[in-house]
């Protein structure tokens, strides 16, 4: 590349110190976007960990959620540095002369940090569904069946996203530059559709998953309520379109004077945000006692938690089929739930048969004992207290209780 050409490259990377900067309160705007959702997704998963300690530990979703906040810090950071270096909420008229490609690199990091993110939430939000219906042979299958196209939507943008010109750098070095590049502007509709497609098949899985169940209208508005959120960003995604479509295809005059290019950061951090308010239910539930309390869901051993996740213990040998959670719900009159349970039987005595009297042999005994340390160790992983009387009758705070409850069971997958 001749020295000319470096040197237009390189003002690719900055914004030209030739003049004042010219400022606009829209501009300024869209800047605090690109700062304050990034922190918003940054605190969710931050009280995911907090919520997620309080019961069974983190999992692979949530482990999901924080590589897409990973990827949404520097795409918002590369964003607000493309939309000063490219003039974007600028008047056309107020824009000084610059270079063509001033701040394309900028924009190329952005792409490549957005693309995989909202298949990774995507993602995480079908693996915390399957543990609360994945019971469901349809919802098993259509998780399985959405995780699967979210992959395959990654394995295919990723890659073309980061090869969208040969050579590579042609990106942010044209027109100094020589090369070609495939039709950005479709393919970036094409991204953007399929994200919103996405969205709404997955909105639909939750609703399908808790259609069938014995729910008060409470307990059932809060979880759709919750899931429903999701929506917001689907409504995101098509205002998004509709900003590609405006840059690629309409070029309205003045196109600068606008703050669509934030979009993409909005729709990003707010679907972080959106998949970790389910996770934070046990945590919320320590916040807000009273608004649990309305729904009859405040005591902990009434209640264990909204997730269910049936775990093997790591010094057994699984030689049955591998468990699976089911989460039944059922009415606390006229049966005390199963969970509830008492404290723990105690040991027979060693022995043989011997007359009339049975007393149990060896082995029978440590089959026994087996059993009884294995109940405490599922009691510990589902946060359950033991009573000492079930048959009693409930307390008399418990009298005009009459919402619904989980209890939890395991059964062999099939």
């Amino acid at each position: 590349m001749s020295q000319n050409n470096k040197a237009t490259a390189a003002t690719s990377y900055s914004v030209d110190p030739l003049g004042p900067y010219p400022y606009s309160g829209l501009q300024i705007l869209g800047l605090f976007l690109l700062g304050f959702f990034p922190l918003l997704s940054i605190m969710a998963s931050v009280l995911r960990v907090w919520s997620r300690r309080l019961c069974q530990g983190l999992g692979l979703d949530d482990y999901l959620i924080f590589v897409a906040t990973g990827f949404a810090i520097p795409q918002a950071v590369f964003a607000a540095l493309y939309m000063r270096a490219g003039y974007w909420g600028i008047h056309d008229i107020d824009i000084p002369p610059h270079p063509a490609n001033q701040g394309l690199f900028f924009a190329y990091l952005n792409r490549v940090f957005y693309s995989p993110l909202l298949a990774l939430v995507k993602i995480s939000s079908l693996l915390f569904l399957l543990r609360l219906g994945g019971t469901k042979h349809f919802v098993h299958i259509s998780c399985r069946a959405l995780i699967l196209i979210n992959i395959l939507q990654v394995c295919a943008f990723l890659p073309a996203t980061i090869f969208n010109c040969t050579p590579v750098e042609y990106v942010w070095t044209k027109p100094a530059g020589s090369g070609r590049c495939f039709n950005s502007g479709l393919f970036a509709v094409a991204l953007a559709s399929t994200n919103i497609l996405t969205d709404i098949l997955t909105l639909l899985v939750p609703f399908i998953a808790f259609k069938d169940l014995k729910l008060g209208w409470r307990i059932r508005a809060a979880l759709l309520t919750v899931f429903a959120l999701g929506a917001i960003v689907t409504c995101i995604s098509t205002i998004r379109l509709y900003s590609v479509i405006r840059v690629w295809y309409i070029k309205p005059p003045d196109g600068h004077y606008t703050i669509g290019y934030t979009t993409n950061t909005i729709e990003a951090n707010l679907g972080i945000v959106t998949a970790t308010i389910p996770a934070l239910w046990p945590l919320a539930r320590v916040w807000f006692p009273n608004v649990f309390e309305s729904m009859g869901i405040n005591r902990p051993y009434l209640y264990p938690d909204i997730e269910v996740q049936v775990r093997a213990s790591v010094s057994q040998q699984i030689t049955s089929p591998p468990l699976r959670a089911k989460t039944l719900w059922l009415q606390r009159r006229p049966h005390t739930p199963s969970y509830i349970r008492g404290p723990a039987s105690p040991l027979t005595t060693l022995g043989d048969w011997e007359g009339n009297t049975k007393n149990r042999g060896l082995t029978d005994w440590q089959r026994q004992k087996a059993a009884v340390v294995e109940r405490d160790e599922e009691d510990d992983c589902h946060g359950i207290i033991r009573r000492t009387n079930t048959s009693a009758e409930p307390p008399a705070e418990e009298q005009d209780d009459e919402d619904f409850l989980i209890i939890q069971k395991t059964e062999p997958s099939r």
